[in-house]
């Protein structure tokens, strides 16, 4: 082997300094092209289906699409499609197929979702409900979704007075509008009411009350609407 000069030793130590530097280069370009792009503030990444939201003193669930058949069920007969909903109050649901869709011989049928919810503890739109044997002890709140075809006789208000209270959260990429319905006529009496329309068919969502919490719960839960097609199942 050769003897190495002590020129030749300084050239092999230069290079061998250039080419470190050009990896440490290279690398911090790569780093710096590679690098996953910030989250924008506020953005919160979900992991997992959390089983509920609070809004306010009230406590919504997700239902998981667990009313989706039935909905499908009821918009065949109906023959429109229906905004279902997954996310509701703890105990509110829709008990089957047939559940909600009521006539009478002056409109045409409609669906009516009615439930009396048990109110957490501090829930401000809560009420007492008659029962058979006198009234419950226990507060309850009132939900109230309703979809009924837009004609001069029907209105998916359920409200002899309706009253503007603002612009809504779009549902679907539809405007909706709050509205309050005082006075005790209706079955939204003492609501406060988000309504929308959607080709021809109105629909509505209320919780009673018109408090912060019901505007909070009615919007978590107009985020949370599939829309139900006739024939989907």
């Amino acid at each position: 082997m050769l003897p190495v000069s002590s020129r030749q030793t300084r050239a092999l130590r230069v290079i061998a300094a250039s080419t470190l530097v050009l990896a440490l280069v290279l690398g911090w370009r790569l780093v710096s092209i590679y690098h996953p792009a910030p989250l924008p503030p506020g953005r919160t990444i979900v992991t997992g289906s959390p089983p509920g939201l609070h809004a306010g003193h009230l406590y919504l669930t997700f239902q998981h699409g667990g009313f989706f058949k039935s909905c499908g069920a009821m918009a065949t007969k109906l023959d429109f499609p229906l905004y279902c909903p997954d996310l509701l109050p703890t105990d509110a649901t829709i008990s089957g197929a047939g559940c909600c869709i009521f006539s009478n011989p002056n409109v045409a049928p409609l669906f009516v979702l009615d439930s009396h919810f048990t109110a957490t503890e501090g829930y401000p739109g809560a009420e007492q409900v008659p029962i058979a044997l006198g009234t419950s002890k226990i507060p309850h709140g009132h939900l109230l979704l309703i979809a009924a075809r837009r004609t001069a006789q029907s209105s998916a208000l359920s409200c002899a007075s309706p009253q503007p209270a603002g612009n809504g959260p779009d549902v679907h990429n539809l405007p909706s509008f709050f509205q309050l319905c005082p006075g005790e006529l209706g079955g939204n009496a003492h609501h406060l009411i988000l309504t929308w329309e959607d080709q021809g068919i109105d629909y509505s969502i209320s919780l009673h009350g018109d408090t912060k919490d019901n505007r909070l719960a009615l919007e978590l839960m107009t985020l949370n609407l599939y829309l139900i097609f006739p024939d989907t199942f």
